[in-house]
């Protein structure tokens, strides 16, 4: 008879822990509307804000130089002072200035409230994978960073036609302020409920602080003096590059001249992708937590390699394309094994520091790479120059050299796996 009442303990703990996580990921959830839907809405900002589209590109770089930046310091922060008060002002920083965003009319105060929204915004990944490091067993961990990825692609897919019909029923600049006051009502949330740890929520409820659960300056460096926190960082790069090219930017493109589909076409196949990912991110996770984080961070790898060829060179039917890339954005969501990694390869003080920096190099090797590849298709275009109704046209052929950056990548990524440590206890 004394079993039930530690099991009763132990899933009340349990549930406890997927709460505080879901504070984290909502947030991460609800961002990914109001970062991804700028691109829906560009005549509208073009007319409103009377400007070209460099300034369009000017606003896009404006978050991601923020969002890029304000990893590690973010990351230092939430060891240091804890999730809870972090949160909640980045929270609020994104609400504040997507607020101010609804009624701009001058461009420039357009750039410095994406700007502040990308260091709002920066925090949402590393404060709800930190959470759940914190509360939750090793044995859910990877399967929580895989929802909260997840989450992530979830908003971004659902962030852009449904974004669209509300914005053209209510405006654009009605539905950012909408948004604005539900990052506020979210803020007050946590700031309510969200406790760092299971050692600052007993200490809380006894009325007392404790700096136990927080990092230190040593414990830092430590963090960025080892090197495999950079090369578990380079991998998470360097695998997620060919999401970056082929399912974020030039997939749609590449398959209107490769395969000959019409643009409806290949933005229901490029949309499928991320369904694989949404899909894929929990699988990973749940599969990362029962046989180990690096098998699913090659498999991932191997994937890629195997699938991105055939998706490059092979003439296919439609319903091949649309399987191939269900199954790309199935393999590519392994990332999660790496982000598990880098909570996990220090002490769970500086699980912040180590996420941060691993979510830094996801978005900057693909802001270095991919401006390259525009410039790598330029060149291959200079070979013939073909431009139909005052329009360049890049042929099958350019997309399919400038393309070989991306089994090179996971080809890199794959050699970075056996330099990192399994980190699952069994």
């Amino acid at each position: 008879m004394s079993n039930p009442l530690p099991q009763n303990a132990a899933s009340s703990k349990l549930w406890l822990g997927w709460a505080m996580w879901s504070m984290g990921a909502l947030f991460f959830f609800l961002h990914y509307f109001v970062r991804v839907a700028p691109s829906v809405i560009i005549p509208d900002l073009m007319h409103d804000f009377h400007v070209t589209a460099t300034a369009m590109g000017t606003l896009a770089f404006y978050f991601y130089v923020a969002y890029v930046g304000a990893q590690i310091p973010l990351g230092i922060l939430v060891d240091r002072l804890g999730v809870r008060y972090i949160l909640c002002a980045c929270i609020l920083l994104a609400g504040a200035s997507t607020y101010v965003f609804s009624f701009s009319t001058q461009i420039e105060l357009a750039y410095w409230m994406r700007f502040c929204f990308g260091i709002g915004a920066a925090v949402a990944f590393v404060s709800a994978v930190k959470l759940a490091n914190s509360w939750l067993p090793s044995s859910h961990l990877a399967l929580a960073v895989g929802m909260t990825q997840a989450l992530g692609m979830f908003g971004g897919l659902v962030g852009t036609a449904p974004m669209t019909i509300i914005m053209e029923n209510f405006g654009w600049r009605d539905t950012f302020s909408a948004f604005s006051w539900l990052f506020l009502a979210l803020a007050i949330v946590v700031l309510i409920f969200v406790r760092n740890s299971p050692v600052s929520f007993a200490a809380s409820k006894e009325g007392k602080s404790t700096e136990s659960d927080k990092a230190k300056a040593g414990d830092f460096k430590a963090v960025l003096g080892c090197s495999k926190t950079w090369v578990n960082a380079f991998y998470c790069g360097l695998v997620f590059l060919p999401m970056v090219i082929y399912g974020e930017f030039w997939g749609v493109n590449f398959l209107e001249q490769a395969q000959s589909l019409t643009h409806a076409q290949a933005g229901v196949a490029i949309s499928v992708v991320f369904v694989g990912w949404c899909i894929g991110g929990p699988l990973s996770g749940y599969i990362a937590d029962h046989i180990g984080r690096l098998p699913v961070m090659r498999f991932s790898a191997i994937g890629g390699l195997v699938i991105i060829p055939i998706l490059m060179y092979c003439t296919l039917s439609y319903p091949m394309i649309i399987a191939l890339n269900l199954i790309f954005g199935l393999t590519n969501s392994g990332l999660v094994a790496a982000y598990t990694v880098a909570g996990e390869m220090h002490s769970a003080k500086t699980a912040g520091l180590a996420l941060a920096i691993a979510n830094m190099m996801t978005i900057m090797v693909g802001m270095i790479v991919n401006p390259f590849f525009g410039r790598l298709l330029d060149s291959l275009w200079g070979q013939h120059e073909t431009i139909i109704a005052g329009v360049p046209v890049y042929m099958a052929s350019d997309y399919r050299q400038a393309m070989l950056i991306m089994p090179f990548s996971l080809v890199a990524a794959l050699l970075c796996t056996f330099y990192v440590k399994e980190t699952l206890r069994k």
